[in-house]
């Protein structure tokens, strides 16, 4: 397979002392759990549960993700990452480190931030607030790739939506690893429906744009109000229906440039596509497949995807010149043309934002 590299950040851990980016061997400082009250369960996942708690000595609440049995060593991978980018914009801080007497795996404590619901607040966010939380997303990302790290499982379950403040927080970074040139990491991370094409066709020299992609994913998913955008049940389902809107050329295209290897079956399979105009999606056309649904203010289900069940069209405010044209930039298979962060933040989408805060990239 061919490689490149990414435009920004990419010897970022070279640069640093040995030690940054190695994790096997720490120990982890716990504490006691006994400042901590639990007052109920709030989320539920593959590695960890998330507990909505008080902090008996600062008086205010707090979450408590407890880890799951895993390997010492992604425990302790999360841990770093997490003390290396504290303080950083736009992502949950780590507060504390615990452990219960007795027992083998830990419990992390991050701050507690309110947010809304996604669906609620995907039907209902104007277009003026969706470009500033797509720019806080992306400036925390960036943040994070400029400590050497990639995400890996960006997607709405992990950002919380601060709506009285209108704070975006990035979290979950169970799955987080450095990014190091040449070597080649695990393709069997973040969650299917963000999940970027390297990793669909096993890409092991992937980098930090892994991220990009699944920003991509979010601001398509809230500008056509469908969310996830792509849902696939399986992998090549998942990169069929990728297809479907970029077109078989892109896809072959992108194979070629990096001499991917895939089974000649589901090539032949996806062959024979036309790229989507998304121009045209936003202006009411269908989208590739009949079967698709599309979240409409009134309805869960539509005959069309601009449509509601009455064949009365409904808007899509997300959808402008601007926001298609960056959600564009982001959603292409080739992961080195695929916007980075910092070039993402230049867009003239962020103009007046980036005026606002005083941002200079």
């Amino acid at each position: 397979m061919n490689i490149t590299y990414p435009k920004y950040y990419r010897d970022v851990c070279a640069h640093k002392e040995k030690l940054y980016t190695e994790y096997d061997q720490i120990e982890l400082c716990t504490r006691s759990p006994s400042r901590y009250l639990l007052v109920r369960r709030i989320g539920k996942g593959k590695y960890s549960d998330a507990f909505l708690g008080i902090d008996s000595v600062r008086e205010e609440y707090v979450v408590i993700k407890a880890l799951k049995p895993v390997k010492d060593k992604r425990i302790k991978r999360e841990a770093k990452v997490l003390a290396l980018i504290r303080g950083g914009p736009h992502v949950v801080p780590l507060l504390d480190i615990i452990k219960c007497e007795g027992m083998r795996s830990i419990a992390l404590v991050f701050k507690y931030v309110p947010t809304v619901d996604w669906p609620t607040f995907m039907v209902k966010v104007s277009y003026d607030d969706f470009v500033y939380y797509i720019y806080q997303l992306i400036k925390g990302l960036n943040y994070v790739h400029s400590q050497g790290i990639m995400h890996r499982d960006v997607k709405p379950l992990n950002l919380l939506i601060d709506e009285r403040k209108k704070e975006l927080t990035i979290i979950d970074f169970g799955l987080a690893e450095f990014y190091i040139p040449d070597v080649k990491n695990n393709v069997r991370v973040a969650s299917r429906y963000f999940k970027a094409p390297e990793l669909l066709v096993g890409y092991k020299n992937y980098s930090y744009n892994v991220d990009m992609w699944s920003v991509g994913c979010i601001m398509v998913g809230m500008m056509f109000q469908r969310d996830p955008f792509f849902k696939g049940k399986d992998t090549g389902m998942q990169l069929g229906l990728i297809v479907d809107y970029l077109g078989s050329k892109s896809l072959s295209d992108y194979l070629l440039k990096y001499d991917i290897p895939i089974e000649e079956k589901l090539t032949q399979k996806l062959s024979g596509r036309e790229p989507v105009v998304w121009e045209d999606l936003g202006k009411g056309a269908p989208l590739p497949r009949p079967s698709s649904r599309i979240i409409s203010p009134s309805s869960t289900s539509a005959s069309s995807p601009m449509s509601s069940p009455r064949g009365k069209a409904f808007s899509l405010p997300l959808v402008t010149p601007q926001s298609l044209d960056l959600m564009k930039k982001l959603l292409l298979f080739d992961h080195d043309e695929r916007l980075c962060t910092i070039d993402a933040m230049k867009h003239p989408m962020f103009d007046e934002i980036r005026e606002k805060l005083g941002d200079k990239w």
